[in-house]
């Protein structure tokens, strides 16, 4: 089902990659939150109603720092998480503890739950796959440390980037991955260089995402709609563009009037093809095809990825051990103090509960 391809990255070419112009994506349709940022376009937007309490249900220690590792949520109820000592946890719905794992190294990443094994990255250079027992199954050897989400398709073919510039990665379990020998791309915080949506592959090189390699449009990748639409930001991350499936300009939004430094990032959550939530260099935007809606300034950084529900109601956390949530209009619901500085993304799980991990080491639900 899966032959080897090319994929433009510089001068060099990797990996492979679906030979079908169709590719089903091989995460578990049945968990509400099973990678991060929601689903394999990195929409991050969940069809549920999230908390409007920012209470603390409970929360359960994992060990050490959580960092930039992120929870997702089982079919189950059960939540899977990792931190800086290379422990991933299973916690069920009631933060009881169900079993722990040592994989050998630092997790930065959120793991990605399968259809038959969990899936995560760490800085030993290997993807991990774990069954839902905790048990190891199997490794995927790669070149540098892996901390971008692993992308999975029907096949079980895993495609990742590795640190610390979203090198594009490919392979089988129990296998060497296949990567790009040189690569010129965007350094790997949250973002993937590869995403699957509506039954297309989407691969990220410098500056353009292509899309089953029959046509490509321009920026780093930021999400994929489940309908085609490409978000993508452009011109040293100051502008938003959407384009659908075919390449076709749709609408666009500036977030400066000039060109800023590149290291300052932009994080989306996609409201639907015309609406969405941008974060960049400490200010939240809310954004569509009218221009910018409203802006909102942020005390303290925000280093993970944004969480938006089925209302338009948006979930972040930042670096000063908080918690947020705001409503689409830019009014603030609850704002949680956490123990410790906040790297990690939010998750939501079926019942609307918000989980998060802090550099206190702990996970928390959040909500009542």
């Amino acid at each position: 089902m899966v032959a080897v391809m090319s994929i433009a990255c510089g001068s060099e070419t990797v990996n492979p990659r679906p030979s079908t112009a169709h590719v089903q994506p091989g995460i578990d349709a049945n968990a509400p939150w099973p990678i991060a940022g929601h689903d394999e376009g990195f929409t991050a937007r969940a069809m549920v109603h999230g908390s409007r309490s920012g209470g603390i249900r409970w929360s359960v220690d994992t060990g050490a720092a959580i960092g930039p590792s992120s929870p997702v949520v089982g079919a189950d109820g059960t939540i899977y998480i990792g931190n800086s000592a290379g422990t991933l946890v299973a916690v069920d719905r009631f933060g009881v503890e169900k079993w722990r794992t040592s994989i050998g190294g630092s997790i930065e990443s959120a793991a990605t739950i399968g259809e038959n094994a969990i899936w995560i990255g760490a800085d030993d250079a290997q993807v991990h796959v774990i069954d839902f027992d905790g048990r190891p199954i199997g490794t995927i050897l790669a070149s540098a440390s892996i901390r971008s989400p692993v992308i999975l398709d029907g096949d079980e073919v895993a495609y990742f980037g590795t640190s610390p510039f979203g090198t594009p990665c490919s392979g089988r379990r129990n296998a060497p991955a296949a990567c790009a020998t040189r690569y010129q791309g965007t350094p790997v915080a949250t973002n993937c260089p590869f995403a699957i949506a509506d039954d297309r592959f989407y691969s990220a090189s410098y500056g353009r995402v292509d899309i089953d390699d029959a046509t490509g449009v321009p920026g780093r990748l930021l999400a994929v709609t489940p309908g085609g639409e490409v978000f993508t930001s452009v011109y040293f991350e100051s502008r938003v563009e959407v384009h659908d499936a075919s390449g076709a300009w749709l609408w666009a939004v500036d977030l400066a009037t000039s060109r800023e430094p590149m290291a300052s990032l932009v994080t989306i959550g996609v409201v639907d093809r015309n609406n969405a939530y941008v974060l960049r260099a400490r200010t939240l935007f809310r954004v569509g095809q009218s221009g910018i809606d409203w802006s909102l300034p942020l005390d303290s950084d925000v280093e993970g990825m944004l969480a938006v529900d089925v209302d338009g109601v948006v979930y972040f956390g930042t670096t000063d051990d908080k918690l947020h949530a705001i409503d689409s209009h830019g009014a603030t619901i609850f704002t949680t103090m956490l123990g410790g500085a906040i790297r990690s993304s939010p998750a939501i799980g079926g019942d609307g509960t918000i989980y998060i991990g802090a550099d206190d080491g702990r996970l928390y639900a959040v909500g009542r």
